[in-house]
């Protein structure tokens, strides 16, 4: 149970999963409650931010599930999550069987309600990382959240190695979905994004 904390990380802010269990189906983390916190990464850290103190973190996701079963996220205040380590997700549900030891690695049974994310390029995502099989995502229900999207700013394109600096709007998607998740239910969101909505 994680509530009522204010939770300041580059990195990852919360994550559950991501190593090998070396107690099998046993070490799935479960009946995890994450409820009225603050997920709070400063914008000093963003190097094409106006106010960038000239430090060099590795800023990754807000929250992130890789090995999770029955999870409740609600109530929660998620804020900046830009391009850098990853794509600047606010949440996401990504079974992960890093070294092929964990095949029955699952993300299910996830409720993420009443929630206000702000300022992510990506407000919510569902992935399978390869190139080991998991199980997929499966049994989530996504409501009454607010996702607001990150504004007025020039960055590095995510999907682009390399490239030049584009307006955060360009690379900005609502949901990104792959890997075939299973009986996902998304209702009475709320998304304020720059860009025509839009699934990744």
């Amino acid at each position: 149970t994680i509530v009522n904390n204010y939770l300041e990380a580059a990195g990852e802010n919360i994550m559950f999963g991501g190593g090998h269990s070396v107690i099998g189906r046993d070490g799935i983390p479960s009946d995890i409650v994450i409820r009225d916190n603050t997920l709070f990464k400063p914008l000093n850290w963003w190097k094409q931010h106006p106010s960038w103190d000239g430090s060099n973190w590795t800023v990754k996701n807000l929250l992130e599930l890789k090995m999770a079963k029955r999870v409740t996220i609600e109530n929660n205040v998620m804020e900046n999550s830009w391009p850098a380590g990853q794509l600047g997700y606010g949440t996401v549900l990504s079974p992960t069987n890093d070294i092929n030891l964990d095949p029955w690695a699952t993300v299910e049974d996830v409720t993420i309600r009443g929630n206000d994310v702000k300022n992510t390029t990506i407000g919510i995502a569902f992935t399978r990382p390869g190139p080991y099989p998991t199980q997929p995502v499966s049994n989530v229900t996504v409501t009454n959240n607010l996702f607001t999207g990150l504004k007025d700013l020039k960055t590095l394109n995510p999907f682009v190695t390399n490239g030049p600096l584009v307006d955060i709007s360009e690379s900005q998607y609502q949901f990104f979905i792959v890997g075939g998740p299973k009986d996902i239910t998304i209702n009475n969101n709320t998304f304020l994004f720059d860009n025509p909505k839009r699934v990744g």
